[in-house]
This record gives C-alpha cells, structure tokens and sequence, in this order.
C-alpha cells in the first residue's frame, strides 16, 4: 500500500514517530546536500557490508509499513523519492 499510495500525488502527512526527519525552518540547499551525500555514503556502505540475513529478513523498520526486508527498503527509498515532485509541486 505504501508504494502505491507514494507513486501518487495524494498528500502524505509525516507520521509522528518520524518526525526527526523533518528539516528545522532555517536550513540551505547545502545542507540538505551535504546531508544527502553522507546518507548515500552510508547506504553504500551498509549495502556493500550486508549479511545475506538482512537481505531476507528485517533491515529497516517502517514507523507504518512495518519491518521491511532490504529489497523491500530499497523499493521503499525509490517510490519515496517518486514522491518528492508531487510534494514540491504543492508547495
């Protein structure tokens, strides 16, 4: 349901348990950039380094899908940048 509801204009409000992902009021392009290079890095890193059990099983623990197994995150991340234009576009 996530992935569908993602590849749609419909507004999606950040639950609250998610709510440390949300930028303060005051934040440049730079730092939104920069914040995104060190995640990529990250992500790399942990994809590079996975046990094949994380590829199976629980890798990443959505505050509404529930747990999700690393090709099911990866679907997640995509459809969530997807999603992004839309949010953009209402702004």
């Amino acid at each position: 349901m996530i992935e569908w509801l993602f590849r749609t204009p419909a507004k999606v409000k950040v639950p609250p348990s998610a709510s440390a992902v949300l930028p303060g009021d005051e934040i440049s392009l730079e730092a939104v950039a920069a914040s995104w290079a060190d995640t990529r890095s990250l992500l790399r890193e942990t994809l590079e380094n996975a046990a094949p059990e994380t590829c199976r099983f629980g890798a990443f623990r959505h505050p509404v899908a529930g747990w999700m197994d690393l090709s099911q995150t990866l679907r997640f991340f995509s459809v969530h940048i997807i999603h992004h234009p839309y949010q953009l576009r209402r702004l």
